[in-house]
């Protein structure tokens, strides 16, 4: 078997050329070597090209690949609101891509909605893929390398398969930080000019713009289009706690606490994130009448927050203990959602969270680890952001300092957001733009 992959390797590899001349729908944009390294090792692209469009496929139907695994609410919601678009615009078949043992729970986005696993790279992905007439990549804060450099490449370079093939494709609702890997700027400016693509904030359509010289969108978090779960089981009783202090005249506010800035800084940067929060949480509940939720944001188990939002309810003091509430639910994005709606603030080190609070016209306050905080609250906001840095939020004086402001800021904060709320859901709807010419 071994003898027969390398011959198969060999093969593909002095095939290119001709695949080039050869195949009718053309290639692939000058990430070949690429694709053949991080999906089909060296599998003959012609013979790839013949699986794929032996399919047909149907009318109306859309290929999503999101931005990362199950278990971040942020990318659930993104996921969310791009399904709601879709469907509105006639899409009755659409397949979300899965590649992690881990499922995504299905069954309140609808009856066309179903999974794809792919699970061997290229190869697979083209199986899939010729099933259906559009492929859309769900970009979030992964197609500029901060996370990870081959990530970002290879969904670049399966939007580039997919426009190359003649399938509509497009990466939507993108950040763009200062500092892009080189790759995925050499990347950018390579593929398919027939793939469409969004910016989810004004900072990073200027960043893409001035760094690669392709054009794009500029729109909104497809998140801010997921609409609130009214009451369920879960939040049941979250809700009943929250609404008998407030009636009481009590302020209650949303807690967050993110590890990944600190995961590389080893524990007594993470000690002192949850010391500071800590600190800031007792000021807050001495210098007036409030009460806290502690809400994780992520279930994933490597970068999620669960385990921190307990480490911090849990070093508590016994007299703030009795002024939280630990959300121990395991809430969906959009349960997520309607708990922030009944909140006075927000203070999250979980962009996704400040965006479930703003869409619901609740002031939120940003512990910020790149730049795409600053890109999204500008959407509502001046110069004057209510965020920190997340690494100066792990000293106590500096984070009290800002969230007393903002605090003493809220109601003027409130009525900005109102006001601009609207507008900045306009915005979101304008990554689906292309569609009419596509689907």
């Amino acid at each position: 078997m071994t003898d027969l992959m390398d011959a198969i390797a060999r093969q593909g590899k002095m095939e290119r050329a001709s695949i080039l001349a050869n195949d009718p729908r053309k290639a692939l944009d000058g990430n070949l070597g690429f694709l053949n390294a991080i999906g089909a090792a060296g599998f003959p692209l012609k013979l790839m090209a013949r699986i794929a469009l032996g399919f047909g496929e149907a009318p109306g139907s859309v290929l999503l690949f999101p931005g990362d695994d199950p278990g971040s609410l942020g990318d659930e919601a993104i996921l969310r609101g791009t399904v709601g678009q879709l469907s509105l615009r006639g899409a009755n078949k659409i397949g979300i891509v899965r590649r992690r043992k881990e499922g995504i729970h299905l069954a309140d986005y609808g009856p066309q909605v179903s999974e794809e696993p792919i699970w061997d790279g290229a190869l697979s992905f083209i199986k899939v893929l010729g099933r259906y007439g559009l492929f859309v990549v769900l970009g979030a804060d992964v197609l500029d390398g901060h996370y990870s450099e081959l990530q970002s490449r290879e969904l670049i370079s399966y939007a580039n398969i997919a426009r190359a093939w003649g399938r509509g494709a497009a990466i939507l609702g993108c950040s763009f930080n200062k500092t892009p890997a080189a790759n995925v700027i050499r990347d950018m400016r390579a593929l398919h000019h027939g793939v469409t693509l969004s910016m989810r904030d004004r900072r990073s359509l200027e960043r893409f713009v001035a760094t690669t010289g392709r054009q794009a969108t500029l729109a909104a978090d497809p998140a801010f289009l997921m609409e609130p779960n009214g009451p369920t089981k879960a939040t049941g009783a979250i809700a009943d706690w929250i609404t008998k202090r407030r009636a009481a005249g009590a302020k209650v506010v949303g807690i967050n606490v993110n590890p990944i800035p600190f995961l590389r800084a080893g524990n007594v940067r993470r000690e002192r994130l949850l010391s500071s929060v800590a600190g800031l949480m007792n000021g807050m509940a001495m210098a007036g009448d409030y009460y806290f939720i502690v809400i994780p944001h992520d279930y994933r188990p490597e970068v999620g927050d669960l385990e921190i939002t307990k480490a911090l309810f849990e070093r508590l003091p016994e007299f703030l203990r009795g002024r939280s509430r630990m959300v121990d639910e395991r809430l969906s994005a959009a349960e997520a959602k309607d708990i922030c709606g009944s909140l006075d603030a927000v203070i999250s080190g979980r962009l996704h969270l400040c965006i479930a609070a703003l869409g619901m016209a609740v002031p939120a306050f940003g512990m910020s680890y790149q730049d795409k905080f600053q890109g999204v609250l500008e959407l509502f906001h001046g110069a004057r952001l209510p965020m920190l840095e997340a690494a100066d939020c792990a000293d106590e004086a500096r984070l009290r300092a800002a969230v007393f402001d903002f605090l003493a800021s809220r109601d003027k904060l409130k009525q900005q957001i109102a006001k601009r709320l609207p507008a900045v859901t306009a915005m979101a709807v304008d990554n689906f733009l292309f569609l009419p010419e596509v689907v």
